[in-house]
């Protein structure tokens, strides 16, 4: 399972609200959720990886999804409507759970 989250700190809780602060700054947290939005709405692993792989290696992998599922032919509207909601922080915090 891939797990978006780096050495990021996460305090607090979902219940009572709750901060992350990533180890390279805040282009690296946006990264981790694209990359979390990316996983939990495209569902063929090899799409993911695919994914995955684009934005990390791009030089700004915090935009790098717009042209990275272009490539694939899929709409980014679902992801990055997850990574700029509320979603997108959800699943972010699950993935310190998960780490």
């Amino acid at each position: 399972m891939f797990v978006a989250y780096g050495n990021a700190v996460t305090q607090g809780s979902l219940e009572s609200g709750f901060s992350i602060t990533c180890q390279h700054g805040e282009r690296e947290c946006t990264g981790n959720i694209v990359q979390a939005c990316t996983v939990n709405h495209v569902p063929d692993m090899w799409s993911q990886i695919y994914l995955l792989n684009c934005m990390a290696s791009d030089s700004s992998p915090d935009k790098a999804g717009p042209g990275c599922f272009s490539q694939l032919g899929l709409d980014y509207s679902s992801v990055q409507t997850c990574a700029e909601g509320e979603e997108g922080q959800r699943l972010h915090f699950s993935q310190w759970r998960g780490a």
